[in-house]
């Protein structure tokens, strides 16, 4: 059996955040959501998306202010 596509949303808006996965999921995904980078966890994802302009965010592992 082959497992759908793990999706991570990352976005400050909830509303945004809330849309994005209920319409994934109707579609046959799974997705999780996160508000920033330090409420990501550690699953694998097939699919990040991000808003690179809100003050939070990863890079090189680390929490970039």
């Amino acid at each position: 059996m082959t497992h759908p596509p793990h999706i991570l949303i990352v976005d400050d808006h909830r509303e945004i955040r809330d849309a994005l996965v209920k319409y994934l999921e109707k579609n046959g995904m799974r997705a999780t959501s996160a508000a920033d980078a330090v409420a990501m966890t550690t699953a694998e994802f097939r699919l990040l998306t991000v808003f690179l302009k809100r003050p939070r965010f990863v890079l090189n592992g680390s929490v970039s202010r």
